[in-house]
């Protein structure tokens, strides 16, 4: 793309209008490096609607020609993402990739629908939720979008005694951690397994995996195996043999994860009991060995948050919770908690 101060950009509104200048200043401070200059370099944006925005992602995409695109032109969100994100019946990450899809209009060079979302949904969970974190700050600009402001239960005996609300803390989602891996381009990784000197190759964590790890953490039946799902999602081959699962494997066909899969009468389909087996009796010094790989080599993003409960003192190190009501829809949340305090008040003077 020309690096032109007069490059014109148009802009989807109720009136299309052409604008050129420098990027706009939420989109600045989200590039700026320490000494706060910008260095990045993609074209020129407005700074006048943030409708539209192109920002860089951890990790990215590599099409089947080998090349690697890492640079996303998103659109805000309009109703129909809103509809889709309001469904709780859907997984979160259902909801997130269906998002991201409509949202994206480039991926590097990729402008063709199909292909974005092959793309989309080729990407590695940290590229695709840095996606969603870029497409919450400016879908809300006006509202200051990159402030969302997050329910937190205190984990305190004193508050859970007292069966304490939930109290709100701001997080800056410009400040969440992002990191990239050491070869953004490679998607699949070769190691061998320290205590028991077999070969493993794994690949990053993809949009079934994490539907499929989803779906093992809502049931309480299967709660209790989310750690040997997350490794057992990423397998591709154990000392040569193709271990990988995909949906159909584990999940039925409303999506929950099929149970009886460490049992002799197991209905879950034998390739995903035989993966399951296999990583739930690997010694853990391996399975350690594998998450450390794992942590190392996905592009993540640092979701952890220090908040502080305002009843007792206690600092919370909570995940940053995507799947509430307010991540979307700050305006509306804050509009209806205000009515719900108004009424009990109402009700109780």
């Amino acid at each position: 793309m020309a690096e032109n101060d007069q490059e014109e950009v148009e802009l989807r509104s109720a009136e299309p209008i052409k604008m050129s200048g420098r990027p706009s200043p939420f989109l600045q401070a989200v590039r700026a490096p320490q000494d706060g200059e910008a260095d990045w370099e993609y074209g020129r944006i407005t700074e006048a609607q943030p409708v539209e925005g192109i920002f860089p992602v951890v990790g990215g995409y590599v099409d089947r020609a080998g090349k690697f695109h890492n640079m996303v032109h998103l659109r805000a969100t309009s109703g129909e993402e809103e509809d889709i994100w309001s469904d709780m019946s859907l997984p979160f990450c259902v909801r997130m990739n269906e998002v991201l899809v409509r949202c994206v209009k480039r991926y590097g060079d990729i402008t063709n629908p199909g292909e974005i979302r092959q793309a989309v949904l080729g990407s590695s969970q940290g590229t695709r939720l840095d996606m969603l974190l870029y497409l919450r700050c400016f879908s809300n600009y006006e509202d200051k979008g990159w402030i969302y402001k997050m329910d937190v239960e205190c984990g305190s005996i004193i508050c859970t005694m007292a069966e304490s609300a939930p109290f709100s803390v701001d997080v800056n989602l410009y400040d969440v951690g992002r990191y990239d891996s050491p070869h953004p381009e490679q998607s699949e990784y070769e190691v061998v397994l320290p205590r028991i000197k077999v070969p493993v190759r794994w690949r990053r964590m993809t949009p079934a995996g994490d539907q499929i790890v989803e779906a093992v953490a809502a049931r309480e039946e299967s709660r209790k195996d989310v750690a040997t799902w997350g490794v057992v999602v990423r397998l591709l081959d154990y000392d040569g043999k193709d271990v990988s699962v995909g949906l159909d494997d584990v999940l039925d066909k409303t999506g929950r994860v099929i149970l009886g899969y460490g049992g002799r009468r197991s209905k879950m389909k034998p390739r995903g009991v035989e993966a399951y087996k296999l990583v739930k009796k690997m010694a853990t010094y391996d399975r350690d060995f594998l998450r450390e790989q794992f942590m190392d080599s996905e592009p993540s993003l640092d979701l952890e948050v220090s908040a502080k409960c305002p009843e007792c003192g206690m600092v919370n190190r909570v995940r940053l919770d995507l799947n509430q009501s307010g991540f979307f829809f700050p305006k509306a949340t804050s509009a209806l908690t205000k009515r719900t305090f108004s009424s009990l008040w109402t009700v109780g003077g």
